[in-house]
């Protein structure tokens, strides 16, 4: 049971790969945010069991900032199947994206629609249409933050009634919330660059 991001899965790769394409057509410049480039096998192995709210914050860090004429944060999101219906996002990301985009910090989540483009999406403008928490967690010492973490999203959208599935999953085997695809708000990845330009 450990929770660390996963930078190098083939998918999540070349999202970034071509983020970091498109920035430099544009000088615009893209720099690694999260610590974890930078940590050992061990260091990694042992932050990835720490699940108090100070290492989920850390965590939670998007992948990417970028610094042109405006700067934003992008964090970079794959579905594992090709028609999944849903976008999976880990439970203590959006909390503290949402968290960001009450800030005015401006975070994107980044991902490739149906039809392969790249698209981005705040989580604040986003509700999610279920909670999905694995059993293992309900007895866990780290259930009172993801309790605070699932209570704090639903009052943030006028749904206060969003589903909680206690469901054993693969993976992670962490708590996430799903959105569908196709209520998804979303926009452009590209204009946004370009109106990025210096």
């Amino acid at each position: 049971m450990s929770y660390y991001p996963t930078p190098n899965e083939p998918k999540h790769k070349s999202l970034e790969e071509l983020l970091e394409n498109e920035c430099i057509k544009r000088n615009i410049t893209i720099l690694n945010l999260p610590q974890y480039y930078d940590l050992d096998n061990k260091q990694k192995n042992s932050y990835s069991k720490c699940f108090s709210n100070e290492c989920l914050f850390i965590r939670s860090h998007p992948d990417k900032i970028l610094l042109g004429s405006d700067t934003i944060f992008i964090d970079c999101k794959t579905q594992q199947k090709k028609h999944d219906e849903n976008i999976a996002i880990e439970l203590s990301s959006f909390y503290w994206g949402i968290k960001y985009n009450i800030m005015v910090l401006k975070f994107f989540y980044l991902h490739y629609n149906s039809q392969g483009e790249p698209m981005v999406f705040t989580p604040i403008n986003n509700e999610p249409h279920v909670f999905m928490i694995q059993p293992h967690w309900l007895n866990h010492p780290m259930a009172d933050v993801f309790n605070k973490y699932v209570s704090e999203i639903k009052n943030n959208f006028e749904n206060k009634k969003i589903k909680i599935k206690i469901l054993e999953t693969k993976g992670s085997r962490d708590p996430f919330v799903l959105k569908k695809l196709e209520s998804l708000k979303e926009l452009p990845l590209i204009p946004i660059l370009d109106a990025m330009k210096p």
